[in-house]
């Protein structure tokens, strides 16, 4: 299967994860709001967490990421909840951005981006 075709592939099994897991909360009466926030804790897994993925070693990183995950969520409910969607950028990039200075003061900087030493 060519690249192209692997990319169709993993674009519509996500779309068919995300609509049919909103459909099966429609039909088992769960709310929407665990299941938005469920799919914003894969989405940040997957790409806060690919960035800092050689930190997860350290057990105090995993308790630092827990704890950041949670403010996240909790950034990304009261804006989207209480405030105009206007903020909800501003809002998430202060928040990435304080969360990365303090993983990088805390934890030190990850490797360099060079694939070799990604490992």
């Amino acid at each position: 299967m060519s690249d192209l075709g692997k990319l169709i592939a993993v674009a519509l099994a996500t779309v068919v994860s995300l609509v049919g897991s909103f459909w099966l909360g429609e039909l088992w009466h769960i709310a929407f709001v665990p299941i938005f926030l469920s799919w914003m804790s894969v989405i940040f897994l997957a790409t806060v967490g690919w960035d800092l993925r050689s930190k997860f070693r350290s057990p105090a990183f995993v308790v630092f990421f827990v704890a950041w995950l949670v403010m996240h969520l909790a950034v990304l409910t009261f804006v989207i909840g209480r405030l105009v969607w206007f903020y909800l950028l501003p809002a998430l990039c202060i928040e990435l951005w304080v969360g990365y200075t303090l993983a990088f003061h805390m934890f030190g900087l990850p490797p360099s981006g060079n694939p070799k030493d990604l490992g």
